[in-house]
């Protein structure tokens, strides 16, 4: 049964409610209700649908902003919006009108009071009066969901309401599909990696980020995890989570999906205050972070910040820094500091993760000195990463523990050297600065004097190879290493006498003897040293 705008606001769910401008669309017929909360991921609208949302954020836009909602809104031809004033917007913004107006899309006030499930019910029940069941869900989901957000219950609410109102098992992630909230059975560790890994072998992971609507997915192979019903959580055109009911007894049907499509709106708006939230304590922490490692603390500010950060009681704690490709990709950083300081946290309480100077910088406390402890933990937040990354170069460097914090610019240079030892042995997979062994002091010496090192000793060597097609270096490398002519014989399938030669003749062009136990020292710095300086590129 066709319904208008214009016969809709007879309505007596609209009976407070104003038509602000668009009268040319008051003509036009209604399909269906939508819900949103924030105005931000409007590509999965459908045509005919009549819009009503709260505009969480929608003052603080700018003209071109507010062009760009009407514009989408008017491509997608939506029916109407209706704005509800009073929570999140004071005043409808007088732009939204003129551009409202220029599109003929009628944009409606809703008073603070209207109540949202019963317009949606009355809307619903003139387009198709045979479903009042449907109606009457329509109505307690609304009406419970919105509970939850007067009475502030948060996510764990939202998912004990939609298993009080469906009886299957729900389950909120976030965009990590990590479980944040749950009711009706307890995630198991276990049982969510294997499910995930289900979902990306399948292609499912993909599909989920490019919908809107709830998307059922066939369970595991062995049955350890049913059948579910799986949403995003969007806000501004980003996934903030997802939400999973699994089947049990009884099948999906129509209730169940109305369910999770009000659920995620609610979820977006939830997750998106907690977002925001989070990205001002990470300003917090990345300002504390620049002046711990610039040195640039006193004790008071030390004391005052410890307490704040809960860092108080933490006697000795480490550096560690993060380098990853394309790190002026500032969203994709954040996201990724995130979801370091989830994994870190989930061993380690005492974490703080932040970023300085394009790299993302975590200190991590560290119990009895157990720097053990702390690199399994590391290798596990790598291992993490590559789950979600595995396209990009990322990069760990993790300094030694110091026993005061105003000391942890150490760890943090510490923690850059290994990062630069990494760059410069391409291949090279260090991770702790204790574990560079020798090269550790070769860092520390300037690099002209290295270099000057190298010219004097290996140099010949490598300039001899390249002249005569030889390969010196490599068998004075293998002689040093095995210290046996027949051994570096067999290892290089030379014969003793041509390995005498070629060290004999070394010695000719460096005045260093290959036989003789102290240039054995010198010869086999000069090569750690071409190693370090020359990995990839040559000395003239």
């Amino acid at each position: 049964m066709a319904l208008t705008v214009e016969e809709a606001l007879t309505l007596k769910a609209f009976r407070d409610a104003k038509l602000i401008s668009g009268e040319k669309g008051l003509k036009n017929e209604i399909t269906w209700v939508n819900i949103l909360e924030i105005l931000d991921d409007l590509e999965h609208l459908q045509k005919g649908e009549f819009l009503i949302t709260t505009a969480y954020g929608l003052e603080e836009k700018d003209a071109i902003y507010l062009e760009k909602i009407v514009k989408t809104l008017s491509s997608k031809q939506l029916s109407a919006i209706a704005i509800q004033t009073g929570y999140y917007v004071k005043n409808i913004p007088q732009r939204l009108k003129e551009l409202s107006k220029n599109e003929g899309l009628p944009l409606i006030e809703l008073p603070h009071h209207a109540s949202f499930s019963d317009i949606t019910k009355a809307i619903l029940e003139r387009l198709t009066p045979k479903e009042s069941d449907l109606f009457e869900f329509s109505e307690k989901i609304n009406r419970e969901l919105t509970d939850v957000l007067l009475k502030q219950i948060g996510i764990q609410g939202i998912a004990r309401t939609l298993y009080k109102l469906t009886r299957h098992p729900v389950r909120i992630f976030n965009s990590w599909y990590q479980p944040i909230a749950w009711a009706g059975t307890e995630p198991s560790p276990f049982t969510v990696e294997r499910e995930f890994l289900h979902l990306k072998k399948k292609k499912v992971w993909e599909t989920l980020n490019h919908v809107s609507k709830p998307v059922e997915v066939p369970g595991l192979p062995d049955k350890k995890l049913p059948d579910q019903l799986i949403i995003p959580i969007r806000s501004r055109g980003e996934i903030h989570g997802y939400i999973s009911m699994l089947k049990n007894e009884t099948e999906f049907g129509q209730k169940d999906v109305f369910a999770l499509n009000h659920a995620s709106s609610l979820c977006a708006l939830e997750l998106t205050k907690k977002q925001n939230r989070l990205k001002s304590k990470i300003k917090l922490i990345n300002n504390f972070i620049e002046r711990t490692i610039d040195g640039n603390i006193s004790k008071e500010y030390l004391k005052q910040n410890t307490d704040f950060f809960g860092f108080s009681d933490v006697k000795k704690c480490c550096c560690l820094v993060i380098e990853v490709e394309n790190k002026q990709d500032f969203d994709k950083l954040y996201r990724i500091t995130t979801l370091v300081e989830l994994t870190l946290k989930s061993k380690n309480k005492k974490v703080l993760c932040g970023v300085y100077k394009d790299k993302i910088v975590c200190i991590i406390s560290v119990e009895k000195s157990n720097m053990e402890k702390i690199l399994n933990l590391v290798t596990h937040t790598k291992e993490e990463l590559m789950k979600y990354f595995s396209h990009l170069h990322i990069d760990f460097g993790l300094g030694d523990c110091y026993s005061d914090l105003s000391q942890l610019y150490k760890s943090y240079h510490e923690a850059i050297k290994v990062l630069n030892f990494n760059k410069k042995n391409k291949g090279a997979k260090k991770l702790y600065y204790k574990n560079l062994g020798i090269f550790r002091l070769l860092m520390e010496i300037d690099a002209n004097i290295l270099n000057d090192f190298y010219k004097d000793t290996l140099l010949p060597i490598i300039q001899y190879d390249k002249t005569h097609s030889m390969n010196l270096a490599k068998t004075l490398e293998v002689f040093l290493a095995t210290n046996n002519l027949k051994k570096t014989a067999d290892v290089l399938f030379l014969h003793r006498h041509t390995v005498r030669y070629r060290l004999n003749k070394i010695k000719k062009l460096t005045g260093l003897d290959p036989f003789n136990q102290e240039d054995q020292k010198t010869l086999y710095i000069a090569l750690l040293i071409s190693d370090f300086v020359h990995k990839t590129s040559d000395v003239d």
